[in-house]
């Protein structure tokens, strides 16, 4: 059975040119990028001209990009980095995000006791527009973390309206954005989206695992959330991971050349395959056919469970998600899913997530499609 990998969003493999990028580092031992004897020094040259692409890459101001673990530590060291520096007046600060955020931003505002949280209402199709942001914004309001694509319906949501939204309502408001799932995939532009600070990791443009950043803009204030050294500025203690920063480099600078060609064809496919579900009763589109990250179909199948339909498409060969990647296994009910359709449990019970990318085919998702309707097909018949 020829197995067909439809999950990018969870993660990508590694492109070769980064492994080959990483190669010699990781052989070789190395340098601590810290030391100052000859094999630190050229550890702290290659992590140096890592950091330089990626901020070329992503149109980042110089010297604001902070290397991190992942997605996850970085969204935590912008929206904890950013609490912790504000002065402790004993009232709670107020900060506006959505319902449909990644796990590592929604959760770890909620165990704050420290704020007043407010959640904007996303659309039906999980875009978080500037008219419900203006709605809970307050003159006071210090903080506002919104995703520019969902990792689950694939929504793309227009940061530079929202940030300007929030700079005339909120001047003093911190405006932090999740952009994990859109560099490499969509353009991005730091300075054109002119947000605060902009969470990324590696393994979703094809770089290692275990490898992220988070580009800080000139003049923010963070407390650092890991106390140590003084690595990366004072904002993040810890022996730089100098191979995953060459890795991350070096694919992401593969990837922003082939967005726009890449974009194209991947949004193609995802229609060529809606027509093939569309027809079926009972599967119900959640991903938006624009504003949209273009290897996103989110879909629904009424009268299944999400989780059932990922095992059962996996024993014929096919690799999909039932929602995030990081969601917990006790977890039935996507959180993004459950936000968006609060009123419609079988579709926020029966959505499945294909997501696909650069080698990923037109026959591939020919191949899904045709297991996807017989699975639906047996649903409908036994409802």
């Amino acid at each position: 059975m020829t197995r067909v990998y439809l999950d990018y969003n969870a993660t990508t493999s590694l492109a070769p040119e980064g492994l080959d990028a990483m190669l010699p580092i990781l052989r070789g031992g190395g340098g601590n990028a810290s030391s100052i004897h000859s094999f630190g020094i050229e550890a702290r040259l290659q992590l140096e001209r890592a950091r330089r692409s990626i901020e070329r890459s992503l149109d980042a101001p110089r010297d604001s990009l902070v290397f991190t673990s992942g997605g996850s530590e970085s969204n935590v060291l912008a929206l904890f980095g950013v609490l912790d520096a504000l002065p402790r007046t004993g009232a709670p600060h107020h900060v506006v995000s959505s319902p449909i955020e990644h796990k590592a931003v929604i959760d770890a505002l909620r165990q704050r006791s420290d704020i007043e949280l407010t959640l904007v209402s996303p659309d039906l199709w999980g875009r978080i527009l500037p008219d419900a942001l203006r709605s809970e914004l307050r003159p006071n309001t210090a903080l506002v973390s919104i995703m520019l694509a969902n990792n689950e319906v694939g929504a793309i949501s227009p940061i530079w309206e929202l940030v300007s939204a929030t700079r005339e309502l909120a001047p003093a408001a911190h405006f932090h954005c999740d952009a994990v799932q859109g560099a490499g995939r969509i353009r991005v532009s730091c300075e054109e989206l002119s947000a605060d600070t902009f969470a990324f990791a590696a393994h979703k443009f094809h770089g290692p695992k275990g490898t992220g950043a988070l580009v800080v803009r000139p003049g923010t204030r963070l407390a650092r959330q890991i106390p140590g050294g003084g690595q990366e500025r004072g904002l993040r203690a810890g022996t730089e991971n100098v191979a995953g920063a060459v890795g991350m480099a070096a694919a992401l600078a593969l990837a922003i050349p082939r967005v726009a060609a890449e974009g194209a064809r991947l949004a193609g496919m995802r229609e060529r395959l809606w027509d093939a579900l569309s027809g079926t009763s009972g599967i119900v589109r959640n991903s938006a056919p624009e504003d949209c990250l273009p290897g996103t179909l989110h879909v629904s199948l009424r009268g299944a469970e999400g989780r059932a339909l990922v095992r059962e498409l996996d024993e014929v060969g096919f690799a999909v998600s039932a929602g995030s990647a990081c969601t917990s296994e006790g977890e039935a009910l996507s959180h993004v899913l459950a936000g968006l359709y609060p009123d419609d449990k079988p579709r926020a019970r029966g959505g499945v997530r294909i997501s696909f990318g650069l080698g990923t085919s037109q026959e591939d998702l020919n191949r899904f499609a045709e297991a996807f309707v017989g699975i639906a097909e047996k649903v409908n018949a036994t409802s």
